[in-house]
């Protein structure tokens, strides 16, 4: 019981950050990681992390942290910096998280003709560092510039259309939620109206009570006890006389006696 409290807690927690912060720590991240792996031992053939290294390898990076405000512009920008990083017979390796991780951003975000067009940006940059260096083949360049920017975009895709969906079901839920309360408060108002016309009526028609059996018959009681103890004897006994008294008293006329009137 007390794990599930502490896992919801921390889950609460979490979404309450904002994506912003993902996404600084995300970039920052990255450019260490980069930044480590550049320092490492590189490849024959390439140059080593130098200030120009470092410093554009920074600029590949860090704007990551705005990826999801302008996706399409920062493909753009990271993938030319990619570019000038090779250019510069730098190790294309140290900074192709950046580049790969704004075209999954595009793919998401962004309509799929976008997504292809920086895809295919980054496929040229990636021919571009793979037919530079020495260590890979002809054929494996172009099937891994080919491969990785498309099965990026078809998760981003999936993601987009995913999320679609899920904004629809929420819209949705919403608008049952919205119509149930709707009905409800309609089935009151109707409920409170139709009791409000049956006083009316009842108010407007009192004699119609008198149509009802059971009123029929407190009528006639309360007749008959009128009767009994009013100033005309007569009209009493004829309202009582077809019932007998409750507990067999004196009163009740003995058959065949001659009656006392």
């Amino acid at each position: 019981m007390r794990s599930a409290t502490v896992r919801a807690r921390a889950r609460l927690g979490v979404e309450r950050v904002p994506a912003g912060v993902y996404d600084g720590v995300i970039a920052l991240a990255i450019t260490a990681v980069s930044l480590l792996l550049g320092n490492d031992r590189v490849p024959a053939g390439w140059s080593g992390l130098d200030p120009p290294g470092v410093a554009l390898t920074c600029a590949v990076n860090l704007p990551l942290a705005a990826r999801r405000r302008f996706p399409s512009t920062l493909c753009l920008l990271v993938l030319a910096l990619w570019a000038v990083y090779v250019a510069l017979d730098h190790w294309p390796v140290v900074n192709s998280l950046g580049p790969l991780l704004a075209l999954c951003t595009v793919a998401v975000l962004r309509p799929m003709r976008q997504a292809v067009l920086c895809a295919l940006l980054l496929a040229a940059v990636w021919n571009l560092a793979g037919t530079t260096g020495a260590e890979s083949s002809w054929a494996t360049v172009p099937g891994q510039s080919l491969l990785c920017p498309g099965v990026l975009c078809g998760f981003g895709h999936l993601a987009r259309k995913a999320a679609r969906r899920n904004v629809e079901l929420d819209r949705l839920t919403d608008q049952l939620r919205s119509e149930r309360a709707g009905a409800g408060a309609q089935g009151h108002r109707a409920a409170a109206a139709a009791g409000r016309r049956r006083r009316r009526r009842g108010g407007r028609h009192p004699l119609r009570a008198e149509r009802h059996p059971a009123a029929r018959g407190g009528i006639r009681a309360a007749g008959g006890t009128a009767g009994r103890t009013g100033r005309d004897p007569r009209p009493a006994h004829r309202a009582g006389a077809g019932r007998p008294p409750a507990g067999g008293g004196g009163d009740c006329p003995i058959p065949g006696s001659p009656r006392p009137w």
